[in-house]
């Protein structure tokens, strides 16, 4: 379905509010508009709906803030920028709201036809849930095994009293041998610099952390 027009229509459940809105906004006592909603894509278009529902042509200006203390609102209404500035976002707004009928209202019917049965579809809504569900494929899928944790410490040449580092390292049955090392740094002055003084490898079946070896 492309539809070859978009109207735009008020829902029953809030008429009565946005007959008041209406009221306001052709009011004679009232001759310019600020739009104050929020300072983005979906605030924009929430006021465009209405101005647009309403059948206002009053000049509208935009008030762009993101904070709601007194100093912000006071300086933001210094700054009113006029309203056409924002049609870019405006028509932003309106493309992704159109693009979700589109993709939901297509998608929906053409796979509620293939698999015969009633399903929805979104454009939003069908990735995020694909994701979910694959991170709980991966869940269900979890194999515990027992592992063992290395931590050593390295003691300088130079200067023993001084310098020391730490590296640790995790290791199941499924690595590689080849992968069992412990990464030294890629700076090849200071793994030359270092040697192994002592390691000590501790199995905990309880999950609990390993402290780091101690120093002799």
């Amino acid at each position: 379905m492309l539809p070859s027009q978009w109207p735009l229509v008020v829902y029953e459940r809030t008429k009565d509010q946005f007959e008041v809105v209406r009221k306001i906004l052709a009011s004679p006592r009232v001759s310019r508009i600020v739009c104050a909603t929020d300072a983005g894509r979906e605030g924009e278009l929430i006021f465009r709906y209405i101005y647009e529902a309403a059948q206002s042509k009053k000049p509208v200006s935009r008030l762009w803030i993101s904070s709601l203390t007194p100093d912000a609102i006071r300086k933001g209404f210094d700054k009113l920028r006029p309203g056409s500035e924002y049609d870019p976002l405006a028509d932003a707004a309106q493309g992704r709201s159109r693009a979700d009928w589109l993709v939901g209202m297509n998608l929906s019917r053409a796979y509620s036809l293939v698999y015969r049965e009633e399903l929805s579809v979104g454009r939003v809504q069908t990735p995020t849930l694909a994701m979910l569900v694959d991170r709980e494929l991966v869940l269900r899928r979890f194999s515990p095994e027992e592992y063992i944790e290395v931590v050593a410490r390295f003691q300088g040449k130079v200067e023993p009293d001084k310098a020391s580092f730490a590296g640790s390292g995790l290791v199941c049955e499924n690595f590689e041998y080849g992968q069992r090392n412990i990464p030294l740094p890629e700076n090849k002055s200071l793994a030359d610099s270092y040697s192994v003084h002592d390691m000590q490898e501790r199995r905990d079946k309880e999950g609990e952390a390993l402290a780091d070896p101690p120093l002799p």
